[in-house]
C-alpha cells in the first residue's frame, strides 16, 4: 500500500511522473463515465415503463376522442390517429419507429386513415432524445411538447393540404383562429396527455428538462476535473497526513500528554525503509541528525542549533504543504471555467436557435423556442454543476490544508516539548554512520515537471485529439482538395 501511495503522490520523476498522471487522468475519466453514464442518465433521462405505460394509455384514450375529430373537407383522409413513439418501444408499435441508436427518447406520429386502407403517417417528431455526442457521452434534446402535438393535429384536421401557412386556422397561435367543438376536442386531448394527476407527458418531459441540467459534455468534464481533484485530495491526504509515526509514540496519562521515543537504531532502519514517512518521524529525523555525532564532518549541533533545524524544518514543511496544494487550487478554477464556458455555449445555443423565429409556420415556431429553452437549460445546467462541485471541491481542500498545518504544528510541538537535551540522549543510540546516512523523504528531491503541468499537457493532448476526431470528415475533405 506504502508503495502506491509512494508512486502516485510521493517524489517521482521523468517518465514516471508523466505514466502515473496519465492513469490518475483514465482513473478520473473511468469513474465519471461510470457516473455520468451509467448512474446520472438512466436516473434523470431513461423513461421508464410505468411512464410508459401510462402515456401509452393516455394517447389511446386520445385516439377515441380524435374518432369524433371533424375533418376539413378539402383533406384527403376521412379519420386521424397518434402513435406513441418511444425508446425503451412501447407496445403501441408504429409502422416505422424513428430511432435505433437512441439511449432514451419519446415522440409521436400523426396517421392519416382512409376507409379500407392503411393508416399512413403524416407527419412525426419527437418530444426529447438522448443521444450519444462525442464517444459514450449522451446528452438529451428537447424537441417538442404537447402544444406542438395539438397544433399539428389541428394543422391536419382544420386545414386542407394545400393551405399556406399564413393562412393556417388553429386553436391557438394564429391570425384566424378555429372556434366550436372541434377545439373543445384537442382541450380534452391536452387534458388526457397532462393530467393534473398521476404521469404525463408534461411531467415526462419537464424530468427530461431537469435531468439535462446535470448531463451533458460540458458537465462530464467539469465531474472529471472533480473526480480528479478528489483523487488528489485523498491521495495526498492518505501520503503526507495520515501515516502514522514509527519513531515515538504520544500517550495520554495522568499528568499530561507522554511523548514515548521508539527504540534506536531498529526503529530508524524500519522508518528508513518505509518509502511513506510520517510529518512527525520526518521532523524528528531531522532532529536526530542535527542532533547525533556524525563525525569529524558531521559534529553534534548544540542545543539552540538543533532548536533552530526543528524550527526551519517545520517552516519547509508548511511550505512544502502549500506547493503540494497548489494544483488544487488550478483544478478548482478550471471547473469555474468550464462551468462559464457552458454558460457560453447555452447561450449562444438558444440566440442561434432564435433565427427559426423568422418564420410565419406558427408550429416551427413553437420548436424554435423549444430548442431555445433547451440551449438556455444546457448553459445554466453545466454552470450550476461547475459552481456546485467547485464548491465541494473548495471545502475538502480546505479540510486537507487545515489537517496538515495541523499536523506539523502538533510534531513539531511535541517534540519541541520532549527537547533538545532528551533528542541528544536519543542520538547517542547511534554511531556515526548511521547518523551521517539517515534519509529523510521528501526532503528536497528534484520532482521534475508537477502534476499540473502534465494534467495541463495531457488536456491538450486529449482535447486535439476531440477536435480531430469530431471534425474528421472536413479535414478529410480539406486534405484531399490540398492533393
Amino acid at each position: 500500500m506504502n508503495l502506491l501511495l509512494d508512486f502516485f503522490w510521493g517524489d517521482v520523476s521523468g517518465l514516471t511522473s508523466f505514466l502515473r498522471t496519465i492513469a490518475k487522468i483514465a482513473f478520473a475519466v473511468f469513474i465519471a463515465i461510470l457516473i455520468h453514464e451509467y448512474l446520472l442518465v438512466p436516473l434523470l433521462l431513461t423513461n421508464t415503463t410505468n411512464e410508459l405505460n401510462a402515456l401509452e394509455s393516455s394517447f389511446s384514450q386520445a385516439n377515441e376522442q380524435l374518432s369524433g375529430l371533424k375533418i376539413d373537407p378539402n383533406f384527403s383522409y376521412t379519420k386521424l390517429s397518434l402513435c406513441l413513439d418511444g425508446v425503451p418501444s412501447v407496445k403501441m408499435n408504429c409502422s416505422k419507429p424513428q430511432w435505433s441508436n437512441q439511449r432514451s427518447a419519446l415522440g409521436y406520429q400523426i396517421l392519416g386513415e382512409k376507409v379500407g386502407n392503411e393508416p399512413v403517417s403524416l407527419n412525426s417528431g419527437s418530444f426529447f432524445e438522448v443521444n450519444r455526442v462525442i464517444g459514450p457521452i449522451s446528452a438529451s434534446t428537447i424537441r417538442s411538447s404537447t402544444d406542438t402535438l395539438l397544433r399539428e393535429i389541428e394543422r391536419f384536421a382544420f386545414n386542407g393540404p394545400d393551405k399556406p401557412v399564413t393562412d393556417l386556422s388553429l386553436c391557438t397561435g394564429t391570425r384566424k383562429l378555429q372556434t366550436g367543438p372541434n377545439c373543445a376536442v384537442t382541450s380534452k386531448i391536452q387534458a388526457l396527455l397532462d393530467p393534473s394527476t398521476g404521469t404525463g407527458l408534461g411531467d415526462m418531459t419537464n424530468r427530461i428538462r431537469f435531468g439535462s441540467l446535470f448531463v451533458g459534455p460540458i458537465q462530464f468534464g467539469t465531474l472529471c476535473v472533480f473526480i480528479f481533484s478528489v483523487i488528489e485530495v485523498f491521495g495526498l491526504r492518505w501520503r503526507w497526513v495520515n501515516p502514522a509515526d514509527a519513531l515515538f509514540d504520544i500517550k495520554k496519562t495522568d499528568d499530561g500528554v507522554a511523548f514515548i521515543p521508539s527504540q534506536l537504531p531498529e526503529a530508524l532502519h524500519n522508518a528508513e525503509q518505509s518509502p511513506v514517512q510520517s510529518i512527525g518521524d520526518r521532523l524528528y529525523l531531522v532532529d536526530l541528525k542535527a542532533a547525533g555525532d556524525g563525525g569529524p564532518e558531521s559534529p553534534a549541533a548544540t542545543n539552540e542549533e538543533i532548536i533552530s533545524t526543528h524550527g526551519s524544518y517545520r517552516t519547509y514543511l508548511l511550505d512544502d504543504a502549500v506547493t503540494r496544494q497548489e494544483s488544487l487550487e488550478t483544478l478548482g478554477d478550471t471547473m469555474l471555467k468550464l462551468a462559464f464556458l457552458g454558460t457560453v455555449y447555452g447561450i449562444s445555443k438558444a440566440l442561434f436557435s432564435a433565427r427559426g423565429l423568422d418564420t410565419a409556420d406558427p408550429i416551427a415556431r413553437l420548436a424554435t423556442k423549444a430548442d431555445m429553452y433547451s440551449g438556455i437549460g444546457i448553459g445554466f445546467g453545466a454552470t450550476m454543476v461547475g459552481i456546485i462541485l467547485s464548491i465541494i471541491a473548495a471545502e475538502m481542500r480546505s479540510d486537507l490544508a487545515a489537517t496538515w498545518s495541523g499536523r506539523i504544528g502538533s510534531a513539531y510541538q511535541r517534540i519541541l516539548d520532549f527537547g533538545a537535551v532528551r533528542l541528544r540522549d536519543q542520538a547517542r543510540n547511534l554511531t556515526p554512520a548511521q547518523v551521517r546516512t539517515i534519509t529523510i523523504n521528501g526532503a528536497d528531491e528534484e520532482t521534475g515537471q508537477t502534476t499540473m503541468e502534465l494534467f495541463g499537457l495531457i488536456v491538450i493532448i486529449i482535447a486535439i485529439g476531440v477536435v480531430l476526431y469530431s471534425f474528421r470528415a472536413e479535414l478529410l475533405g480539406l486534405f484531399a482538395r490540398i492533393i
